[in-house]
Formats: structure tokens, C-alpha cells, sequence
């Protein structure tokens, strides 16, 4: 194997995998976007619930039960997305990004005030009153309204699990076999290269 190879059979892998991940890569630019400025809409959230509960809390508990949690790879074809508020409604599920933004979206309706928080591996709203649990603290808290806080504390088998369930389970058959595919064309790059030289 040559050098050359080598760089030139990760660098096929690495485009190839992030196409297979991202076929339009402006999801994926627009995703980051949103982070740091979700796209709250609360007219369309408000007008797709009837009796919308009082409290912060019991709506945050409506939201979560009206949105089934379901991994970006199920519900959008990629590893990781951003969704608008209209796509999480229309998708019906979605995971934290997607609860956070039609919470938040409601809050913002409501004028009920509200923070968004992150962790390495979570982002959710948090409001006077909310409790914290395991995933949803200060403690694991790194950027809150898009400010820096902390190097938060984080429980690395509990990260890693997070990562396998959230990323690599959920992989759809197809973009696996693609995947496999990636890696047998760059294994070709790569010794053809070596074949090249000698």
C-alpha cells in the first residue's frame, strides 16, 4: 500500500459516505442552522392541537405524547436532521429536535418564557418549573441560547449507547449496503494504487 493509496481511498470513503448520508447537502447546512436558530412557527403548531393544555409542564407532557420518538434515520433518511415545524408535524414523530421545536414553537405562542439547551447528545426546552431528569440538567448542559456554558459532565457508556442506538441501529438496509460498497470501492482505490507504483 502506498500513501498515496491510502489518502486517496479515505478521502472516495469519506465523500461517499457523507452523500450516502446527505444526498442534498444543504439538509445538513441547514440542520446546524437551526440549531442556533430554530425555526419557531406557533400559528402552525398551536392550529394542529385542539385543547391544548394550561401549564408548561402538562404541555411539554402533551407534546411528548403526541410526537412519538423515532430516530432522523426513520423519519427523514439521514443520520441527523433539523426539522422545520411543518416537517415534524407532518412526520407526527421525530426525536428531540423534533419535540423541542414544536414545544418551543407553542411556548413562543403562548408567550410562556423558555431556554434552549443542549448536551453533546440531547437538545431540549427548559422553563420555570421544569424538573430535571438524567438527560435534561445542568449539569450535562454545553450551550444554552447559543452561549457556551460548560464542559458538561457526561457518562460515556450512557454516550456511547446514545450513539449506537441513535445512528447505527436505525441505518436503513439500503444505505448500509451502500456503505459496504464505499468501503469495497475504496479498498479498489486503494491497491489499485499500490498496483500503480510497482
Amino acid at each position: 500500500m502506498t500513501k498515496r493509496g491510502v489518502f486517496l481511498g479515505l478521502c472516495f470513503l469519506f465523500l461517499w459516505t457523507f452523500f450516502v448520508c446527505y444526498p442534498n447537502p444543504l439538509d445538513l447546512g441547514r440542520s446546524f442552522y437551526r440549531i442556533f436558530n430554530p425555526p419557531v412557527d406557533g400559528i402552525a403548531a398551536v392550529s394542529a392541537f385542539e385543547d391544548l393544555p394550561a401549564y408548561p409542564v402538562e404541555i411539554e407532557r402533551f407534546v411528548l405524547d403526541s410526537v412519538a420518538y423515532s430516530h432522523d434515520w426513520e423519519v427523514y433518511g439521514r443520520p441527523w436532521y433539523f426539522p422545520s415545524v411543518e416537517e415534524a408535524l407532518v412526520a407526527g414523530r421525530g426525536d428531540c429536535k423534533s419535540r423541542l421545536i414544536i414545544l418551543a414553537s407553542i411556548f413562543e405562542y403562548l408567550d410562556i418564557s423558555y431556554r434552549v439547551v443542549f448536551s453533546p447528545s440531547h437538545i431540549w426546552v427548559d422553563y420555570e418549573g421544569k424538573m430535571p431528569t438524567a438527560i435534561e440538567n445542568h449539569e450535562v448542559a454545553m450551550v444554552e441560547e447559543g452561549r457556551f456554558l460548560q464542559i458538561p459532565k457526561m457518562n460515556l457508556e450512557r454516550s456511547k449507547a446514545s450513539f449506537r442506538v441513535a445512528f447505527l441501529d436505525p441505518i436503513p438496509l439500503d444505505k448500509k449496503l451502500l456503505f459496504y460498497q464505499g468501503i469495497l470501492f475504496s479498498l479498489f482505490i486503494i491497491y489499485r494504487e499500490r498496483g500503480a507504483v510497482q
